[in-house]
């Protein structure tokens, strides 16, 4: 109650910024408020706004070719920065709205295009228990 208020206000207070308000990061907002309106910048825009969520570019292209895609997502030309922005959720503080797991399922797609070979592992616990396989990129 009342002590806890006195060493608060009691207390030198600096004002410090946020990691999430350092111009780093405030620089990667830039893409939230273009919008010229072509498909063609649309897409451009969408690629560099997930680009700027720090995915490769080839990546980032790829994401954004999968929510145009008409058996996927079918996100409609003009619309693509949007989705990104939602899908991003509120990436200022850490809150994905599926953004991640959009480019991890991609990622898992276009591995063998960009290099990328699978690899598996087979675990044989201590404790004596089966083994058990193990894959990842």
């Amino acid at each position: 109650g009342n002590a806890m208020r006195r060493m608060l206000l009691a207390r030198p207070w600096r004002l410090t910024r946020l990691p999430a308000l350092q111009p780093k990061t405030l620089k990667l907002s830039r893409c939230a408020s273009i919008g010229t309106g072509s498909a063609a910048s649309d897409e451009a825009d969408a690629v560099a706004f997930v680009v700027e969520r720090g995915y490769s570019p080839q990546l980032s292209r790829a994401v954004v070719k999968s929510l145009s895609d008409p058996n996927g997502w079918a996100v409609q030309p003009g619309h693509l920065l949007k989705t990104a922005q939602k899908l991003a959720g509120r990436w200022e503080v850490g809150e994905d709205a599926g953004l991640a797991s959009l480019a991890a399922a991609v990622e898992r797609e276009i591995a063998p295009e960009i290099g990328k070979s699978k690899v598996s592992v087979l675990v044989f616990p201590s404790s004596g228990e089966r083994p058990f396989q193990v894959a990842g990129l």
